[in-house]
């Protein structure tokens, strides 16, 4: 099969951070024998860099090609520039698309936004199955920046985005989520689509690189004594994007909170709009129990969670995140994780005994948990075995090789329906005779 992957987003192969969704379902969809092109912009949303200066193609392995799309840069992530990105990056792929040998099938990174109307008049023109791949909740994520104020009315606010999500998710032949919160919109929308063509597909993690980029004992001694942990020390770790819709505020007033806690270290890995933030509290309240090691490498952050004993999901109250990447990562290092996301990944985390909840925006039920676990090293144990043992379900090579079933069974049931009209036209034309 021929099968399209578009979104503008995630990292490509070989740049700094870990591999993405894409990424991983284009090798999963290659080594099965498919002809994959994932779509995608020259421009990089987490470095802010080009790429390349115009259309380019990549091929990352035989049958896995990305073709980069010419699109204008942006700084903030909300703002005109951000829209003008997305208008552009679709309108270029719309009409670079158009002119090519049909796909079998159009997998679209599912948003409100210009490219996923593309998809849905691509996969027309072409006769393609569509598949809507759910990754962030839109409209739900644009909650966090209306006033407190408006945010009880965040459906009215948005309703024309929740109407084209709706009108959108109706189109599709299949409909896939990062976790099983998320395909409840395409539920409420399609009745039609039955359980073989709603699937979750996790953000995994490939577990057999993973492993390779672990250091050794002795890396790992040296690393642990560069970052300053001695025996007895605890340090729980905060991996990824530092903005507003992460619980920054609890986490630095837990840190205060826990400085009477002399074997617990918070290290904090990452970049964004409160990295300045979280600086000059550190600074402002003399707290020598957070280590900030800026941006890293995904190999290295790899191995600083050797070194950890605690993995840190913090996002706030307003966050509309289910199941985020960085908790695979967690789970494949054997980090007992405290969290403040409800919904599956909370019954997850309790009921496989993972790790622990505390509530969203509350600095004292954090420091709380981050005290207990890093008293009780008996539970910590316990759950180290239990989140590797997790982990071992969420392989990106089983996960993606079940992306690809999905796609497979979709392509053998549009074949036998144009069989079977084909069968029909002509005993139409006979009995015209």
């Amino acid at each position: 099969m021929k099968i399209w992957l578009c979104t503008p987003y995630g990292t490509l192969p070989g740049e700094a951070f870990r591999e993405t969704r894409y990424a991983m379902l284009g090798r999963a969809l290659a080594r099965r024998g498919h002809e994959v092109t994932w779509w995608t912009a020259n421009f990089c949303h987490y470095s802010k860099t080009f790429r390349s200066e115009e259309t380019k193609d990549i091929n990352v392995e035989p049958g896995f090609t990305i073709r980069l799309v010419p699109a204008p840069p942006y700084v903030r992530h909300v703002g005109f520039a951000r829209l003008r990105f997305e208008f552009l990056f679709a309108l270029r792929f719309f009409r670079m698309a158009w002119r090519c040998d049909p796909p079998d099938s159009i997998v679209s990174g599912d948003a409100t936004m210009a490219w996923t109307q593309a998809c849905l008049t691509l996969s027309r023109h072409f006769g393609a199955d569509l598949v809507y791949d759910i990754i962030d909740l839109y409209p739900e994520v644009f909650t966090g920046v209306l006033p407190s104020w408006l945010r009880g009315l965040q459906k009215q606010v948005f309703w024309p985005l929740y109407a084209l999500r709706s009108r959108r998710l109706r189109k599709a032949s299949a409909v896939t989520a990062v976790c099983d919160d998320y395909l409840n919109p395409a539920r409420l929308a399609n009745p039609s689509l039955g359980s073989d063509r709603l699937l979750t597909v996790f953000w995994g993690t490939d577990l057999k690189e993973f492993r390779k980029a672990q250091g050794d004992a002795a890396q790992i001694a040296a690393l642990a004594g560069k970052l300053g942990k001695r025996a007895g020390d605890v340090f729980a770790i905060y991996a990824g994007t530092l903005g507003v819709l992460y619980d920054i505020d609890a986490l630095l007033d837990a840190a205060k909170l826990l400085k009477g806690n002399p074997r617990l270290k918070i290290l904090i890995a990452g970049s964004g709009p409160r990295a300045v933030d979280i600086r000059e509290f550190a600074a402002r309240h003399d707290l020598n129990n957070l280590v900030i090691l800026g941006e890293v490498g995904f190999a290295e952050l790899i191995r600083i969670y050797q070194v950890c004993d605690i993995g840190l999901c913090l996002y706030g109250v307003n966050s509309p995140v289910a199941m985020p990447i960085k908790v695979f990562d967690y789970l494949a290092a054997g980090l007992p994780v405290a969290n403040s996301i409800g919904g599956f990944l909370e019954r997850l985390l309790g009921e496989r005994r993972i790790g622990v909840q505390y509530k969203a925006g509350d600095a004292e039920s954090l420091a709380a948990v981050l005290d207990r676990l890093s008293c009780d090293d008996e539970m910590r144990r316990s759950m180290v075995e239990n989140a590797k043992s997790a982990a071992q379900e969420f392989d990106s090579a089983l996960q993606y090789g079940r992306f690809v079933d999905l796609l497979e069974r979709l392509a053998k049931t549009r074949s036998a329906e144009r069989r079977n009209e084909m069968v029909s036209d002509g005993e139409l034309q006979v009995s015209r005779k």
